[in-house]
């Protein structure tokens, strides 16, 4: 049913109801309207709370198991290049003694270079996936704070607009009810 035909269609009045209080039946109908569509908005904004968590909480995961297998990639192509730095040197020993000695030089600076940037590349690595870490979690937690204010001021206003509701509706019935007895 639309909106439209909400307010168009009117409930069947009873011939001894009085017209003062048909009209307010019908004042009445639309606030009980009005304050369930809040009430369905307060449960959508729930719902918008629980998937925001959800998804911080996959986020967190996903970035933790990311880390892990960048770091054992890293430490596999780290050993394989130990390994062919142990290949190479075995191969060069059986060369020249002189060639042999300038080769295990530069094999050994080589080798502490190449360690060096293995090394600097994990941390830096490791660095970045902790800031995008952080970065993601932190703005989840503000939007998820931010939700939560959102939330408690509307669930507020709500309930203080029905409370509200409530007291005029009885007033007005006591009210029609005392004007009509008389």
């Amino acid at each position: 049913m639309s909106a439209a035909a909400a307010h168009t269609e009117r409930p069947p009045t009873v011939t001894s109801i009085p017209p003062i209080l048909v009209s307010q039946a019908q004042t009445i109908q639309g606030a009980y309207v009005n304050s369930g569509r809040m009430s369905e908005g307060l449960a959508r904004l729930q719902s918008t709370k629980v998937m925001f968590q959800q998804a911080a909480k996959r986020n967190s995961t996903a970035a933790e198991q990311t880390e892990v297998a960048v770091s054992a990639l890293l430490v596999a192509m780290q050993t394989d290049v130990r390994r062919r730095i142990k290949y190479s040197e075995a191969r060069m020993s059986d060369e020249l003694d002189g060639v042999k000695m300038r080769l295990r030089k530069e094999m050994a600076c080589n080798h502490e270079t190449i360690e060096r940037h293995l090394q600097d590349t994990i941390k830096m690595v490791r660095s970045v996936m902790e800031r995008t870490r952080d970065d993601a979690q932190g703005g989840l937690t503000d939007a998820l704070d931010f939700l939560n204010v959102c939330g408690l001021r509307l669930q507020e206003g709500i309930n203080n607009t029905e409370h509200d509701y409530m007291g005029s509706l009885a007033q007005i019935l006591v009210s029609n009810a005392w004007t009509t007895a008389w």
